[in-house]
């Protein structure tokens, strides 16, 4: 964990999270956005490509900016003000002394977390949430999917043991706290889908500066699409590994080939990622012969009433040099 020393809330934390104009390689990734990178956020933006899209944007000047920001709300508000007497809240339930801190990751610069508290020591850190509806939660031991991958973010970047995720309801001026530890292998995939998302995220402002008006969603290649092609090349070396075709690795492989095809823009004939390219082509009908040769007369209009429906195929070829464009 690397400390950075900077205020929480203030406009150099906020450049330290969204970048500065005219710079693709600044900004960082903050665990409040790991929900929307693994694509379970509740709340705006839900998705990746709706994150990708918002931090982009940041690259450009303000007068410049098209895509929905994230306001900060009067829920948002009461909770940034009611966070000292949670932390006091944590304070005595450890009986140690806590303090909000900036850290980023030991290997990957790019990703930051902004700690409610961390004691001295790092072994806990805590995870503080003003709300009814996440206390009840908490109160039946459930942590919502999106707050789950905040907390691991965390987890990871600063290495402590567990998370104290505390939830108090201003309705009744409760406390609900759960402990949250560390879960390695999720924390990787994390990480690895963070990976993944901040070149695209690289590549997307690049793009963006260099061509604002230009740029289409055609051209950008999805995470979810970079994602699962990476998974596709994790399975076909396991393939080539092995002697024999592996059933559940090749139906999983099927399974990503139409993903991908679903992932593919409307209209779109052929489309290439980083390491995979799909085709897809349209075949027209057959001529039913038997039905045809029943009939008495064969004028075109009565020849294709036995024409069967048009079928389409794709075709999954992994890319060596990427040169065709997507279309």
């Amino acid at each position: 964990m690397q400390v950075v020393v900077i205020e929480q809330g203030t406009d150099e934390w906020l450049a330290l999270k969204n970048g500065v104009p005219g710079d693709p390689n600044s900004g960082t990734l903050g665990s409040s956005e790991a929900g929307a990178i693994r694509g379970v956020s509740e709340y705006y933006p839900k998705t990746s490509d709706e994150l990708l899209k918002l931090k982009a944007d940041y690259v450009l000047p303000l007068n410049q900016r098209t895509v929905k920001q994230v306001v900060f709300n009067p829920a948002m508000r009461k909770g940034q003000e009611l966070e000292p007497k949670v932390r006091a809240y944590h304070e005595r339930l450890r009986g140690e002394s806590v303090m909000p801190l900036v850290a980023r990751h030991d290997d990957f610069s790019f990703i930051l977390a902004s700690l409610d508290g961390i004691n001295l020591s790092g072994s806990f850190i805590g995870e503080y949430k003003v709300s009814r509806k996440t206390y009840e939660m908490v109160k039946q031991k459930i942590v919502p999917p999106q707050y789950y991958a905040q907390v691991q973010h965390q987890l990871g970047v600063s290495g402590a043991q567990v998370c104290d995720f505390i939830a108090y309801n201003p309705d009744n001026k409760s406390f609900a706290h759960m402990e949250i530890i560390p879960d390695k292998g999720y924390i990787l995939e994390l990480f690895l889908d963070e990976a993944v998302f901040w070149q695209a995220l690289v590549d997307y402002k690049t793009k963006l500066l260099a061509e604002p008006q230009k740029l289409s969603s055609s051209s950008i290649v999805p995470i979810e699409w970079q994602t699962l092609e990476n998974e596709y090349i994790r399975l076909q070396s396991e393939l080539d590994d092995l002697e024999f075709m592996s059933s559940p690795l090749s139906l999983r492989q099927k399974e990503i080939q139409n993903a991908l095809e679903r992932l593919m823009p409307d209209g779109a004939k052929r489309f290439s990622g980083n390491y995979i390219n799909i085709t897809k082509t349209e075949r027209q009908g057959s001529v039913d012969l038997e039905k045809l040769s029943a009939d008495l007369s064969i004028p075109t209009d009565v020849i294709d009433k036995y024409r069967k429906p048009s079928s389409s195929s794709t075709k999954l070829t992994l890319i060596k040099n990427k040169e065709s464009k997507n279309d």
